[in-house]
């Protein structure tokens, strides 16, 4: 009887764990299906978040299920930016616990994520909160929320080092577009908080489609000091939508202050900048490329009233057309761009070299307090466990490796190998690829630099750790030799440039045993075979 009694346990455990499992992979494919619509579907989201409790019910220490929860919550607390002055604050509350509980359980998590990690989801969150209060003119709530992002004792000091390091690399009374929350939200911290850099005005462009924002960014930053100028009314930022138009040739006039002050050499009488947007496209492509987006509106209006009287800047996180159709007037300078009267390649100056010399190079116990332009970076915080565990970290890290990477990169196309050494030599300290950077292509691009300025040991070292975590990451995928950036193309281009014969054609033979149809894959295996 007691046997039997025991069976029935078991297979009723088991029952229960089969059916609650059931239950969170139904609730992450609804949240799925919210996120990849075109519309709002808070009804998906609820579903979403009933089934992941339903879920927890049985198993609450499971990471990945507080995680999607907690991204449930988060939709359902804001479903678009048009509700950012309404934010519902009893499901942001939701969202925050489920997001700590998945950090408590699980510090490195290694379940599915979406975009964010729960970390970053915690600035994100409170940051938004704080936006909401902000924008109904309630500052002292706003700073409360803001407090919340520390006191939870959880966020990284890297995420504030690098909002300080984005603003040394922003001129004074810039206007700043970004498209990255958690830069955005540091920003703002420090400008709300801290006091500092009030000169700069910096506009999330996702958050232009709500007329709050856009109205809160031209009338009463209260972030800092200036506005953003703008033509565009206010009755019609309170209808603003995007909007369809073919394209046409637009211009931006630059006053004579700003031709005496770079030396644009220019026949007309009052130069001009002249654009086509939206871009042409063929015949065959869509016309939905020619929907202007109201965050479109919005930054093209702004930079067109500007007229370089202010510094306009886009964050290295900005990507959107107005990047790309400004792209040959843009300047590297640090973690910004900035948008200059001329095409910047013709004067050689799409990196401004000096300053990233600055920046890269901070002295020995280096500390500065005020965040102004110019100053060198504070690397301080990097060096830190903390970025092992938030994955939402490693783009951050990412771009500091970019800006050495063109640096040095810069100095090679100047034949100047001792200069771009030196230059490798500072990313190795301040960024230690293999324990702060985990990305094999990061590390095999600083690789590739040493080779090419004949640092053959070092090419070696980090060529060695970009090939084990290239490994790691095929036995996590496999099948990814298709995809655009693959780590099999790393590897291939390793062992060839390192004389591993034998690993490359033993890696050769796996991808053949996963594509045998694949003809590249058989004839470089042929070749190396000897037929």
């Amino acid at each position: 009887m007691q046997k039997s009694l025991s069976t029935f346990i078991i297979f009723f455990l088991f029952q229960s764990v089969g059916i609650s499992q059931n239950a969170l992979e139904k609730g992450k494919d609804l949240f799925r299906r919210a996120e990849t619509s075109d519309t709002v579907q808070m009804e998906l989201y609820r579903e979403a978040a009933a089934q992941i409790e339903e879920y927890l019910l049985v198993d609450s220490l499971n990471a990945e299920a507080h995680y999607f929860l907690g991204y449930a919550y988060d939709r359902i607390s804001l479903p678009s930016m048009n509700y950012l002055v309404t934010l519902d604050m009893e499901y942001l509350r939701k969202s925050i616990f489920h997001f700590l509980k998945s950090i408590q359980i699980s510090p490195e998590y290694k379940g599915e994520s979406w975009h964010l990690s729960s970390y970053s989801k915690v600035i994100s969150i409170w940051g938004t909160a704080a936006i909401s209060y902000i924008l109904k003119g309630n500052l002292d709530s706003a700073r409360i929320c803001f407090r919340q992002i520390l006191k939870n004792g959880v966020i990284s000091s890297t995420y504030f080092d690098y909002g300080e390091n984005l603003l040394r690399s922003i001129p004074l009374n810039a206007i700043v577009f970004s498209e990255d929350e958690l830069e955005t939200f540091m920003i703002y911290y420090l400008q709300l908080m801290d006091g500092m850099r009030k000169d700069v005005t910096l506009i999330h462009t996702g958050f232009l489609s709500a007329p709050a924002y856009i109205n809160f960014v031209k009338n009463n930053y209260k972030m800092g000091i200036y506005n953003a100028a703008m033509d565009i009314s206010d009755d019609e930022i309170s209808k603003i939508q995007p909007i369809y138009k073919e394209p046409q040739k637009r211009s931006i006039e630059i006053p004579l202050s700003i031709v005496d002050k770079y030396k644009i050499e220019s026949s007309e009488r009052f130069p001009k900048l002249e654009f086509v947007f939206p871009p042409l496209q063929s015949e065959m492509v869509d016309t939905t490329a020619y929907w202007l987006s109201a965050s479109e509106q919005v930054i093209l209006d702004i930079i067109q009233k500007t007229k370089w009287l202010r510094d306009v800047c886009l964050t290295l996180t900005y990507q959107g057309r107005i990047r790309s159709l400004f792209s040959g007037y843009l300047r590297s300078e640090g973690l910004s761009y900035r948008l200059l009267p001329f095409v910047t390649s013709l004067r050689n100056e799409t990196i401004n070299t000096e300053l990233l010399e600055v920046f890269l190079s901070p002295p020995p116990d280096y500390f500065d307090e005020t965040a102004n332009f110019g100053m060198p970076f504070d690397f301080g915080s990097i060096n830190t466990e903390e970025i092992v565990l938030d994955r939402s970290l490693y783009p951050l890290i990412d771009n500091y490796s970019n800006l050495y990477f063109d640096l040095a990169d810069s100095y090679l196309m100047m034949d100047n190998k001792a200069q771009a050494r030196r230059v490798m030599i500072y990313f190795d300290m301040h960024l230690k690829p293999g324990e702060l950077i985990r990305s094999y292509s990061t590390i095999y691009r600083a690789a590739l630099l040493y080779d090419r300025v004949g640092e053959i040991a070092d090419f070696n070292r980090l060529g060695k750790v970009a090939e084990l975590l290239a490994i790691k990451e095929i036995s996590r995928e496999p099948f990814s030799y298709n995809d655009p950036a693959n780590p099999y193309d790393m590897l291939l281009d390793y062992y060839i440039k390192s004389g591993q014969k034998d690993k490359m054609i033993q890696l050769l033979k796996d991808l053949n045993q996963r594509y045998p149809d694949d003809q590249d894959i058989v004839e470089k295996l042929k070749a190396l075979s000897g037929g």
